[in-house]
């Protein structure tokens, strides 16, 4: 789908300013309004928040920039497409959605191990849960692992958006997402009335979305990118992934429930962030809502956060160590073992991890045995 009009000088003027409510309009890289501030020295996403910083003033790196945006959309909208044209518009940190690469890709051996090339020896109870699987699978909710799936690409979606906090805090870069773990939820209910996950797995997992992500600030910004089914279908076509092109749940009635979910997902969160929708007509979701007018929740998060330098410091260092507050968040919400769409059983999990040891270790002994011929030959 190609990328929509849209008017700039409207969505210049949406975002607020950090600490005042009055409207500030975002700055356009390209007319030199602004001078992005320098990063730290320090690796802040392993180190933290050392003591010293308490003398840095957070606010200062901050610009008219300094804002956290969220595309959404369904399937193939062209979702990508603009937040990469928005990152380049607004010199923003671009933060694209997780692939199976990232579930599945070991890359901190070197070199970085794919274990999704041990399905061909694994039996397909125990094969590692792919997107192609996903949406190609003849009975997704009794035959396949699709909340494992939802699962780990929740985990993800919300680490980097948290890394996002962290470098907006640190280098006050402003952030675009494409996709953000908020709207996970919108996917999930999409899921259960399609019938493609039961009601359990959609309980567990709207438990686990409503515990874990009030830790992380709603963002400034969502931009709701628009498109019929038949959009949908031409852009598919065009992106030419042949798997996907004839995938059997990636239906007309998925796509229509994933729009009525996300349409009621952004009437939600109207309440706390701005939104702006990019269509070829501006859509009819209510969008001023009587929450807006029983109280005011609009960018609460950031208000309240970032009201004077010390409480803005304050969650910087709360922020900064963003491997430990992953961690700590998640350890108290395993998967339910009698959650057959959710978990491997142990026989599966002991096959996965015979197979993992087996290749890798033939694929290591391989790379020294090159390396030693480089040396000595």
């Amino acid at each position: 789908m190609a990328l929509p009009r849209f008017s700039l000088s409207r969505l210049t003027h949406v975002a607020f300013s950090p600490f005042k409510t009055v409207s500030r309009s975002l700055k356009l890289v390209s007319t030199a309004e602004f001078e992005p501030k320098k990063p730290p020295r320090f690796d802040y996403l392993r180190t933290g928040y050392p003591s010293w910083l308490m003398y840095d003033n957070t606010t200062h790196r901050f610009t008219e920039n300094t804002k956290l945006i969220s595309v959404e959309g369904n399937v193939a909208s062209g979702k990508s497409q603009v937040a990469k044209k928005l990152a380049e518009l607004f010199g923003m940190n671009l933060v694209p959605d997780p692939t199976d690469e990232d579930i599945y890709v070991l890359d901190h051996y070197n070199p970085p191990i794919d274990i999704r090339m041990h399905n061909t020896l694994l039996p397909k109870e125990a094969q590692y849960y792919t997107t192609e699987m996903f949406w190609n699978e003849d009975n997704l909710k009794e035959n396949g692992k699709p909340l494992y799936l939802q699962y780990q690409f929740y985990l993800n979606r919300y680490w980097k958006y948290l890394k996002g906090m962290c470098t907006l805090f640190n280098t006050g870069q402003g952030c675009i997402t494409e996709r953000s773990h908020f709207s996970d939820v919108a996917f999930a209910e999409a899921l259960l009335r399609c019938g493609y996950i039961s009601e359990y797995a959609f309980d567990w997992f709207s438990y686990l979305h409503a515990s874990t992500a009030l830790h992380l600030w709603k963002p400034h910004l969502i931009v709701y990118v628009k498109a019929t089914n038949s959009q949908i279908r031409e852009a598919i076509k065009k992106r030419a992934v042949s798997w996907e092109i004839n995938a059997k749940n990636l239906t007309d009635n998925f796509f229509t429930e994933y729009t009525a979910a996300l349409e009621s997902y952004l009437e939600r969160m109207s309440r706390y962030s701005h939104i702006f929708v990019l269509a070829e007509k501006l859509t009819d979701i209510d969008l001023e809502g009587v929450r807006l007018i029983r109280d005011d929740y609009m960018l609460l998060d950031w208000r309240n956060g970032l009201f004077n330098e010390r409480s803005a410091s304050l969650n910087r260092q709360k922020f900064s160590s963003a491997t430990l507050k992953f961690s700590t968040v998640f350890k108290k919400f395993p998967l339910p073992l009698d959650m057959k769409e959710g978990i491997y059983g142990f026989d599966s999990k002991e096959l996965q991890y015979y197979v993992y040891k087996r290749v890798s270790s033939k694929i290591h002994h391989y790379v020294h045995h090159k390396i030693v011929e480089c040396f000595y030959l």
